[in-house]
């Protein structure tokens, strides 16, 4: 079972590492369940934009919804145990 969940976390790592820094930014922001305008307004970017991000974020990561996006994120948290998603933010990219 462990190796299982350590196969998953590396096809994961995998999948994040197909991500533009600006993509990255924006997943953190959409795995918090923030919408596309908080988005935009936080980032300094068009609504059309943060949603261009997000199609891509979801099609890069192969998750079909949000949801299933930050079950495969919240698997990365879980296996480092280093709070991927957080206060600090996905990979310490976004500072609180």
């Amino acid at each position: 079972e462990r190796r299982l969940h350590l196969r998953e976390r590396d096809i994961v790592h995998g999948r994040l590492s197909r991500l533009t820094a600006r993509e990255r930014q924006v997943m953190e922001y959409l795995v918090e369940g923030k919408s596309d305008k908080h988005i935009a307004n936080e980032l300094g970017i068009s609504v059309r934009g943060a949603a261009f991000h997000r199609a891509h974020i979801l099609e890069k990561m192969e998750a079909g919804s949000l949801v299933e996006l930050a079950k495969k994120v919240s698997k990365l948290d879980g296996a480092t145990g280093s709070g991927a998603v957080g206060a600090g933010g996905f990979i310490g990219l976004r500072r609180s």
